[in-house]
């Protein structure tokens, strides 16, 4: 039985109140879609839309879950066709049951862009995050001045709200001005860029953050040269996993690249502490700092916020970080972060397991008994939350009060 097809329409661009977007209608089951990525005007020059390398990234994993064929008449880049089709659909296919091997009905065109802009940008995207300020302080001040960032990045591609709508909407404008300000402090071009791609995928953000991710500037292939991806896990921790693509970077960056824009992974090379310990000799992070997975600001008590105050308190960092974390909060509930701690270090479905035990290492001295012996009880109440999440009733529960978010 043959795949059903997905047409990716041919882009088109037109004004908008914001700026100007990138248009494609995709049509599936006598049904069309119209999407769109929204840039700022001065970058309407650098649009790709002569080619649709970055909307066929963009619903890859989309067309493998649903076993679609992607068809179109506009061109794909002939080096990116070759990839996927040989490299990453077969892999994936193969490795997570979920995704399906599906064809590319496309035509392609070799070669590199023309770039009348004379412009060469070295891309870094910009969250606020461990993994981003690592990236990207890592890469400014280079004497290798051709690898330095040159444009921060910021999009609404996901971690705003991975099913799109007026909600992630907001949080992704309210940290507009605060990834602006980290630009301008480092004396970096800003580009942000909106769209509704969201809502037409409506699939979780970490199984589907890379390409997300990546095919936004692979729709400005006429501005970006380079572009670094903040690694998630070190290079040791590389496998196929359903839930979260960055476990396998290393395959995915070489196979999305094109000869106008290669990917580079950064940060695989060290752990998150070690990056912690980088980047707390920058004073920017003093007070820009943002790990929080529960509001636009750190609320220091989320697991992340907490993995994150314990690993800087460890490190005898945390006080810097006054501006961003409750760190007076932290002082005076340190033990009940020591017993998340406990519970979380010894679950290894928990992807980030080692480093919790990471910071164990750090804090284990202060650790007392009863820590350890509450921290069994967490856990304990942690796996059966988790079970009762994966029931139906669980399950509708999450599709009606959380998915819609």
């Amino acid at each position: 039985m043959s795949n059903k097809i997905l047409k990716i329409g041919r882009p088109y661009i037109k004004d908008s109140d914001n700026g100007v977007r990138l248009y494609s209608d995709l049509s599936l089951d006598n049904k069309k879609y119209t999407i769109w990525y929204e840039f700022d005007s001065k970058y309407k020059n650098a649009i790709t839309f002569e080619r649709i390398d970055g909307i066929v990234v963009n619903v890859l994993l989309y067309a493998m879950e649903h076993s679609l064929d992607i068809t179109s008449d506009q061109p794909i880049t002939e080096e990116l066709m070759y990839s996927l089709e040989n490299s990453l659909i077969p892999a994936i296919s193969k490795n997570i049951h979920k995704y399906k091997r599906i064809k590319l009905l496309l035509k392609s065109e070799a070669g590199t862009l023309s770039n009348d802009s004379g412009v060469n940008a070295v891309g870094a995207s910009a969250s606020g995050g461990v993994d981003s300020f690592y990236t990207l302080l890592k890469h400014t001040g280079m004497e290798k001045s051709d690898f330095n960032v040159t444009h921060l990045t910021f999009f609404n591609a996901g971690a705003s709200g991975a099913f799109g709508g007026d909600k992630a909407r907001e949080r992704y404008h309210e940290r507009i001005d605060w990834i602006k300000s980290v630009a301008d402090e480092l004396g970096l071009e800003m580009v942000c860029v909106d769209t509704n791609i969201n809502e037409f995928l409506k699939q979780g953000h970490e199984a589907t953050n890379t390409y997300r991710t990546l095919a936004i500037p692979l729709l400005m292939q006429k501005l970006f040269s380079k572009y670094y991806f903040a690694s998630s896990y070190e290079f040791a921790e590389f496998k196929f996993k359903e839930t979260d693509t960055s476990f396998y970077d290393i395959l995915n960056l070489p196979c999305l690249s094109t000869p106008n824009l290669k990917f580079y992974l950064s940060g695989a090379e060290v752990s998150r502490n070690e990056k912690l310990q980088f980047i707390s000799k920058y004073p920017i992070t003093y007070n820009k700092l943002n790990v929080c997975v529960a509001q636009a600001h750190n609320c220091s008590k989320c697991d992340k916020c907490r993995r994150t105050m314990i690993a800087l308190y460890g490190l005898k960092k945390l006080d810097l970080y006054k501006n961003v974390f409750d760190v007076d909060y932290f002082n005076k509930h340190k033990h009940e972060y020591f017993r998340i701690m406990m519970a979380l270090r010894s679950w290894k479905e928990v992807p980030v397991w080692h480093e919790w035990n990471d910071n164990y290492k750090l804090v284990r001295r202060e650790v007392s008994l009863l820590d350890r012996f509450l921290g069994k009880i967490t856990l304990l109440y942690r796996v059966m939350r988790r079970k009762i999440y994966k029931t139906s009733f669980g399950k509708s529960i999450y599709e009606k009060y959380v998915k819609k978010d």
